[in-house]
Parts: C-alpha cells; structure tokens; sequence
C-alpha cells in the first residue's frame, strides 16, 4: 500500500527522527529558475540535461532543484525535482551504440528500485527520453507540475 504525501513538511512528519530531508539547502543558482542541492558546474551535467534546463528556463516554467536527494537513507538523487509538487524528473540519456549504465541488468534493476522508492515516498517519477525534450512535451509536464501544487 502507498501512500502519497501531499507536501514535503508531511513527509518529513512519517520519517524517523534521524532520517534527514536532503536538498532543502539553498546553494547558489547559476541558473535563473533553477535551484541546486549540491555544488554541481554545468559541465557536469550531460548534453541532454543541459538541453532540457535551457529549454525548460526558456519556457519560464516553474522552478526546479537540480540533483535533489530525495531519500534519507540511500544516496539516490533525481535529475530534478519540484518539490510543491513531489515530482522527480529524470533524464533518461539511452546510448543504443555503447555500454550504458541504463542497459544492464544491474542498471535496469538498480533504477526500478530508485524509481519504487520514490513512489513509496509519495513522488510521481517522469522519466524523459532524449526525443521526449521538446516544448510540447515540457509543457504538459509543467501543466502537470502546476495542477498538483
């Protein structure tokens, strides 16, 4: 049975005293409408998250944090998180021609883990695909963000 948890401060009331809520730290925002959880250069970030902040700040859709650690106890981070909403979006980068993290069977079942978490904590996980990183699609998850406030 899950349960959804209508903000962050109820979550935080279901959680054992010693789990800590990381990614509520305010660090610089390097870029405008973004937050970050950690200190986090844009080089770090591949060319499909890059993409997708550009696309998403252009677009002036609402804020998000960037690499939010959403799980108290294991080191799982979402690409980006809304958290008036509780939803982690993750960028789904697919390398059909080379070894990918993602296509392994350790990669796949260590992602359906992360992803079963996060709904267990109350999260809606959007998993978007390098073709899904176009304005119509963006629009309609910020719709979604928006109505779920």
């Amino acid at each position: 049975m899950s349960y959804r948890y209508s903000s962050v401060d109820e979550l935080k009331k279901h959680l054992s005293p010693d789990v800590q809520v990381v990614g509520e730290q305010k660090a610089p925002t390097p870029i405008p409408g973004l937050k970050t959880s950690k200190s986090n250069s844009s080089t770090d970030r591949t060319r499909l998250e890059r993409k997708f902040i550009s696309m998403w700040t252009g677009l002036h859709l609402p804020a998000l944090e960037q690499e939010y650690r959403f799980h108290g106890i294991r080191r799982w981070r979402a690409d980006f998180a809304h958290l008036p909403s509780m939803t982690l979006i993750e960028i789904e980068g697919v390398n059909w021609k080379g070894i990918s993290r993602h296509r392994t069977n350790t990669g796949f079942v260590n992602d359906a883990e992360k992803y079963f978490e996060a709904a267990m904590l109350g999260f809606t996980v959007v998993r978007l695909t390098p073709n899904m990183i176009e304005e119509e699609t963006l629009l309609r998850l910020a719709k979604h963000i928006r109505s779920n406030c």
